[in-house]
């Protein structure tokens, strides 16, 4: 209610020139005024080219600074940028009742400009940023809760294909991937692997946003920006594999979505990328909590070597007499869960 009162009064403010200007001293503009607090530092070269206009060409420092009630050294600091600390609200009212006339086809000085250079905001704009950011911490809780779904279904899958999950690889304990230009990028977690006889380290990245996420205000961003800004987050990975192809040769990099759309876009986009190492994207339904799919991009380093771990049938629950079978799809005598007939005999 507020913000609105106070657009509406800015733009009329600044839209009238000063045929139309409000009378400086009126009770409203003061009421106005009072629902600013102070939240930032004040920018000083804003603060300077207002205080310039105000005080016009044609008055003396030590003439102005005895009309807003302040020594001749403040003002001076004001006016040239170098101020540290706000001007109070009482000044600024002050600037505002004492400014110069301003020339033909100019706008006088806006005291709410002023208030805003000095790091003043409304308290109602003030209460929307602290309920933004309750909104936001709000979001990054539930981006946590969806990143610790997603690993227990990607473990959950490499459990059921044979793959040997240490009791610390069931902890939620986030990793990092070290890059050649020498920043690290936080991975949701990383397990030993082995399938058709190699064995690397799979790495997994989870991307829990969904397209409705990005819905602001009934603003919907389009998922193709979406989808360049997380490209652009994951760019340091893919430099490092163009420029030194060595780096992650022991590694699969998974990059793992709940959104079918966001997955589908990164696909179009990585399938045509001239890439050394092992990558792959996973589709992941975090309902029925499973993984729908998994497309593996052509590897220049490892030729017909990257192929899909999670289309490789599910080995849990094989009993003692399919045991061959098991051994031949994990490479290791992998029984999961046995029956008790199967133990006696």
């Amino acid at each position: 209610m507020c913000d609105s009162i106070i657009s509406e009064t800015v733009k009329s403010f600044r839209e009238n020139e000063r045929d139309c200007k409000m009378n400086k001293t009126d009770a409203t503009y003061k009421a106005l005024i009072e629902e600013f607090v102070l939240v930032n530092k004040p920018d000083a070269t804003r603060v300077a080219v207002i205080i310039k206009q105000a005080i016009g060409p044609d008055r003396s420092n030590k003439a102005f600074a005895e009309l807003i009630g302040v020594n001749e050294v403040a003002l001076s600091r004001m006016r040239n940028g170098k101020i540290t600390k706000s001007m109070g609200v009482d000044t600024i009212i002050k600037v505002f009742e004492n400014q110069a006339t301003p020339p033909d086809g100019e706008f006088p000085v806006d005291v709410f400009e002023l208030l805003e250079a000095n790091g003043y905001v409304s308290k109602a704009m003030q209460q929307k940023n602290v309920a933004a950011k309750e909104l936001k911490k709000s979001r990054l809780s539930a981006f946590r809760a969806e990143r610790e779904l997603m690993s227990m279904i990607i473990k959950t899958a490499l459990f059921d294909r044979g793959i040997e999950l240490r009791q610390s690889d069931l902890e939620y304990t986030r990793g990092q991937v070290d890059t050649v230009i020498g920043n690290s990028q936080r991975c949701d977690f990383a397990t030993a692997m082995g399938f058709d006889g190699e064995h690397y380290i799979g790495v997994f990245f989870t991307i829990p946003q969904k397209y409705e996420d990005f819905n602001f205000d009934g603003n919907q961003t389009p998922a193709e920006d979406i989808m360049r800004q997380l490209m652009n987050e994951l760019s340091s990975i893919f430099l490092t594999d163009a420029w030194d192809q060595d780096y992650y040769e022991q590694l699969k990099i998974h990059f793992c979505f709940v959104d079918k759309l966001f997955y589908e876009i990164f696909v179009d986009k990585i399938e045509s990328a001239n890439l050394h190492n092992r990558f792959s994207a996973v589709l992941l339904d975090d309902e029925k909590l499973c993984v729908v799919e998994e497309t593996s991009f052509e590897a220049m380093d490892h030729e017909g070597r990257n192929s899909n771990f999670f289309d490789r049938p599910v080995v849990r629950g094989i009993s003692f007499e399919d045991d061959d079978v098991a051994s031949e799809i994990t490479g290791m005598n992998f029984l999961i869960s046995a029956t008790d007939d199967d133990d006696e005999e």
